[in-house]
């Protein structure tokens, strides 16, 4: 019988090597929860900036939830998943924040994720344009304590 912890041991391996993973190793399958970030320490103010995205499995959605920079980093809020394909690792959704005097406004991510990485699109109320990101898997004391200040630009 093959547990999940080793199912996951396994997919992890054959993406270290460059094997093809197949729907049964999407990120989702694992039986625990991930962090994908791109956090870091704004050098001047010395807040938090950046994304966290937490990704717990679940059927037939993965449980996101998201934090994201506004000045300090944002508790995590729960995300509506809007499409999500488990084979690919193709995800989209969405998280209605306050903006503007009480106005509801979304954040919303259009992208791709594996074991290790999430990448895609933001658009966000304080953008006109969206914004591509690169989201790598840290620990959860990583991401949101993280040691690496951001880069300017």
């Amino acid at each position: 019988m093959v547990t999940r912890r080793l199912k996951h041991d396994v997919c992890c391996f054959a993406a270290a090597s460059g094997a093809i993973i197949g729907a049964s190793c999407s990120p989702a399958s694992a039986d625990k929860t991930v962090y994908y970030t791109d956090s870091c320490v704004e050098q001047e103010s010395g807040d938090i900036g950046g994304y966290v995205v937490i990704v717990s499995d679940s059927k037939p959605f993965p449980v996101i939830k998201l934090s994201w920079s506004e000045g300090a980093l944002k508790r995590p809020v729960a995300a509506k998943v809007t499409n999500y394909d488990r084979g690919s690792g193709q995800l989209s959704f969405s998280v209605s924040i306050e903006w503007d005097e009480g106005n509801k406004r979304d954040i919303q991510f259009d992208g791709k994720f594996t074991i290790d990485r999430m990448t895609g699109t933001f658009a966000v109320p304080w953008e006109t344009a969206r914004k591509a990101v690169e989201l790598k898997v840290r620990s959860r004391k990583a991401a949101f304590e993280p040691a690496m200040t951001c880069r300017s630009g």
